[in-house]
């Protein structure tokens, strides 16, 4: 609840506004109660402002607030009523045609807010005692791939999501998407999809529909040479005498599922044992920003109707280039039958190899996402 001597007191930035000049102040409010609170500067329900009403709004705050939220405070009919351009309004001395495009105006006022907003972010603190590895994006930047979407539909506001972290605000990595792209370099996924593909082949080829069968045994079959394929970059990178590449599968389940195998001496089976230490996954957050500072503007053009089919251009906002993120990471040494077979450098020389590698978040398939050595990796044990 808010409190009632301080009404933003829950970290509700308060929104910009402007007077009768057209110039902005801050958006400060009188009173000391929900109910006779004031907004100086202009009424809630009055934007009609001529010819740019847009141009002087500042709004701070949070950055997924301002993302949210507050990208659609202020906003009137003139900027949903897009028809409202080029309308011939009659007055006194004739006609009068208005030409600005109002939505533009305003979502390329929010867009710039934020961009600026985000030059100035302060660093999350480090977690303790864990392993950092420290990577910087490259051209084009960065895409998480996940956050709410902007789907007005309105012209110049940015439509794809972004993923910002709800106490600082700033744009991130979730640990479960870092997890989930790690793992997708170990084979056990595929494995297991061919042998799907397997036993739908088998049960086409009961039925007679030998195409079908043939054409899911090839599907298997390149799953299991790129399963190999990743057994033998996993073993080169780690390079160590204890790994091999039989022991792959179990280096998985040991980092991802936190279950490491051991053999009973009096039954000779193998056991399932749950594993109190498990290796963690935190979050990434950006550590520097570049000189053109941490958020920005791009466009992509899908081509929906075959090649150079008059796209559309969709614009949204990316992490720039040059910005460095923190990968945190709490590791344990991975064992089999008491043995260690991959200790905490190990992973970590093998997690920087995989992010270097393959990039991350959405998009990574045209460039977006693809990460270098800052030249700065510590482990903090």
């Amino acid at each position: 609840m808010p409190n009632k001597n301080k009404p933003f007191a829950n970290n509700r930035p308060p929104e910009g506004s402007f007077n009768k000049k057209n110039e902005h102040q801050d958006g400060a409010r009188k009173g000391n109660n929900d109910d006779n609170r004031k907004v100086v500067g202009y009424k809630r329900e009055n934007y009609d402002y001529s010819p740019n009403p847009y141009a002087g709004f500042q709004c701070k705050g949070n950055l997924g607030l301002l993302f949210t939220r507050r990208y659609y405070d202020g906003i009137n009919k003139q900027v949903l009523n897009k028809d409202a351009i080029n309308v011939e309004t009659p007055t006194d001395k004739g006609i009068k045609r208005d030409t600005t495009n109002h939505q533009a105006i305003y979502y390329r006022s929010r867009n710039n807010n934020i961009i600026l907003q985000a030059k100035k972010f302060v660093a999350t603190a480090e977690m303790p005692h864990s392993t950092i590895i420290e990577l910087t994006t490259t051209y084009p930047g960065l895409l998480t791939g996940t956050g709410i979407l902007h789907g007005t539909g309105h012209e110049g506001e940015a439509k794809l999501g972004l993923m910002f972290d709800h106490t600082t605000g700033l744009p991130y990595l979730p640990g479960s998407s870092v997890k989930g792209l790690l793992r997708s370099l170990f084979p056990m996924g595929d494995i297991k999809l061919a042998e799907k593909y397997k036993d739908d082949a088998a049960k086409k080829r009961k039925v007679n529909n030998i195409a079908e069968a043939e054409k899911l045994e090839r599907k298997a079959d390149a799953l299991l040479l790129r399963a190999a394929n990743k057994r033998t970059f996993i073993v080169k990178t780690i390079e160590n005498n204890c790994i091999t590449e039989e022991l792959v599968d179990d280096l998985e389940l040991s980092i991802f599922n936190g279950i490491e195998y051991i053999i009973d001496d009096k039954t000779k089976e193998k056991k399932q044992v749950n594993v109190t230490k498990r290796d963690i996954f935190f979050d990434a957050f950006p550590i520097k920003a570049s000189k053109h500072g941490l958020l920005g503007i791009d466009f992509i053009t899908p081509h929906t109707k075959g090649e150079f089919s008059n796209p559309t251009p969709i614009q949204f906002m990316r992490i720039e280039p040059d910005v460095t993120f923190r990968f945190e990471f709490r590791f344990e040494d991975s064992k089999k039958n008491g043995k260690t077979i991959c200790n905490k450098n190990d992973k970590k020389k093998l997690f920087q190899e995989i992010l270097t590698t393959i990039g991350i978040g959405a998009k990574t398939n045209v460039g977006y996402g693809q990460l270098i050595d800052s030249s700065n990796t510590r482990d903090g044990r």
